[in-house]
């Protein structure tokens, strides 16, 4: 079996449960690669929240993730992630490359993300939206078990 040289960590949340604090505080002396599919969206459309080219999206994300864990550098990867398939796409990323996987769950209660979201002076996400991704958050927790992660660390609130 090839060494674990690189690291992927990969952030599960809902919008507004504290992902980008994560990533601002993870990254304070620590050399990670950042891969943003909302940055790659504000690059494509203009627009962080606009779902229409999501396919390019992940496409181009998926791929840096792939490049950068190919030359050793470890990954973070910011999104919601709170669908296996979206998950199970990154860790065969990181399989093809031998690289070691840390899935970080966000569990911020429901109510805190739906009050931070109304605070938001930018990148507010619809409420109907906020419901559909909780609901497919707590789906997910039951199907994590069965996901080759390396390393699962849960962040309470």
């Amino acid at each position: 079996m090839s060494e674990l040289t690189a690291e992927l960590t990969v952030l599960m949340g809902i919008p507004a449960s504290g992902k980008s604090t994560i990533v601002s505080d993870m990254l304070l002396g620590v050399d990670y690669e950042v891969v943003s599919p909302d940055q790659i969206r504000q690059e494509l459309t203009g627009n962080r929240g606009d779902q229409s080219r999501n396919d390019r999206v992940f496409q181009l994300a998926h791929g840096q993730v792939l490049n950068a864990l190919g030359d050793g550098l470890d990954v973070l990867f910011d999104a919601t992630n709170v669908t296996a398939s979206a998950r199970n796409a990154l860790l065969e990323i990181a399989g093809r490359v031998s690289a070691k996987t840390t899935l970080i769950i966000l569990r911020t209660p429901f109510e805190v993300c739906l009050e931070r979201n109304a605070y938001r002076t930018k990148y507010i996400v619809p409420e109907s939206v906020m419901f559909l991704m909780h609901e497919r958050f707590v789906r997910s927790l039951s199907e994590i078990g069965y996901e080759d992660w390396n390393t699962i660390i849960n962040v309470k609130e």
